[in-house]
């Protein structure tokens, strides 16, 4: 469904968000179906949102206007459940003016998905979230997407071809990025060429924790014991 991004309006480059089907990345930290763990995205609804002739929302004039389009804040549009529609949308946002902001952990179809909006458009940014270099750990807190070491490949290629790639660690956990860990991963980057980092807080509150089950907790294991103050101050320690 395209909706306008409330959830993080003005302090996200995108002013609206496009969010497919409920994910399938299994990523145990996912804040996105804590609430809600079945959604159903609306492509029919959102190209719908792209031709109006005459705005009349908030969410028209913005798409008027051309004001960038994230893809997507709660699913990932490349997961196997999620590409055909991606690919389905992305044919008409080539015809339109909004820049694309990507937010994904990856795909080996993700470049002849992008070519559909156009080859390497200046005004598609690609966030790919990287949130630890152990390939062991990445397949139990994030077991069905790409491993880490896929994910940095993909950085690669896709800046390579020219792409602006941004890399998130997000969420950036000293279980799971430590500090060793962490100064290896900058230098991975910089001999990559890749210059753009966002790190963000492993946000799940504590009164929240009940509403994750058993197995995500399992999953996000010493993770949990850094919710909250302890985690902000290790995400302010790595960004410095």
């Amino acid at each position: 469904m395209l909706n306008v991004f409330w959830g993080g309006y003005l302090f996200h480059p995108a002013a609206l968000d496009y969010s497919g089907d409920t994910c399938r990345n299994g990523c145990a930290y996912c804040f996105a179906n804590i609430n809600k763990e079945f959604r159903s995205g609306n492509l029919k609804g959102a190209i719908n949102a792209l031709y109006k002739k005459t705005p009349i929302t908030y969410q028209d004039m913005l798409i008027d206007a051309g004001y960038p389009i994230l893809i997507s804040n709660r699913s990932d549009g490349f997961t196997s459940q999620n590409i055909h529609e991606t690919k389905a949308l992305f044919t008409h946002l080539a015809e339109k003016k909004n820049s694309i902001f990507i937010q994904t952990k990856g795909s080996p179809d993700i470049e002849e998905t992008l070519q559909i909006l156009g080859k390497h458009r200046s005004d598609v940014v690609i966030y790919i979230t990287i949130t630890t270099i152990d390939d062991d750990i990445s397949r139990i807190v994030e077991p069905n997407a790409p491993s880490s070491s896929e994910r940095f490949a993909i950085a690669k290629q896709l800046h390579d071809d020219g792409y602006f790639v941004l890399i998130a660690i997000n969420p950036c956990a000293e279980a799971w990025m430590p500090r060793n860990d962490l100064e290896l991963f900058v230098k991975r980057l910089k001999s990559m060429g890749l210059k753009h980092v966002c790190l963000e807080m492993l946000d799940i509150k504590r009164k929240r924790l009940s509403l994750i089950s058993q197995d995500r907790k399992n999953r996000m294991r010493e993770a949990i014991a850094e919710l909250g103050d302890k985690n902000r101050g290790y995400v302010r320690e790595c960004t410095q």
